[in-house]
């Protein structure tokens, strides 16, 4: 591998993970509250998911909604799960990994005003409420 590549690939690292220069990366806090969907970054606001594209500096947000309800989501726990509430179902939190349906849906439709994916067993439709086109 080029020394170019490996330089390029190194500041990307940084970058994702809001590195502090003078201080040991593994010694460095991570934000925890994000999922990382490479080349987004998802957090939860207000209830909704935004999804931030880290290359092109681009901001979408989703509302979530299932079993005909919108969905509050709490928060990205561990940076590789979804923490969320549903009315009149209570609360959950859900395991995501970046081989799931969610990040790979997420990947292949971001910008689209509609997306429905699976979140474990349970159809969520995302609707676009900024950024879309």
């Amino acid at each position: 591998m080029s020394k170019r590549i490996i330089k390029e690939e190194l500041n990307q690292m940084k970058y994702l993970f809001g590195y502090k220069r003078g201080i040991v990366i593994s010694e460095q806090e991570m934000d925890e509250a994000k999922l990382i969907v490479s080349p987004y970054t998802l957090e939860a606001r207000n209830g909704n998911v935004k999804v931030t594209d880290t290359k092109t500096k681009k901001v979408y947000a989703y509302s979530l909604s299932a079993f005909g309800l919108k969905v509050t989501v709490n928060d990205f726990p561990g940076g590789n799960s979804i923490s969320y509430s549903v009315p009149l179902k209570g609360s959950d939190t859900k395991e995501i990994s970046n081989d799931s349906e969610l990040p790979k849906i997420i990947k292949a439709n971001i910008g689209s005003r509609e997306i429905i994916t699976k979140v474990g067993d349970t159809s969520v439709t995302l609707k676009c409420v900024f950024g879309c086109k």
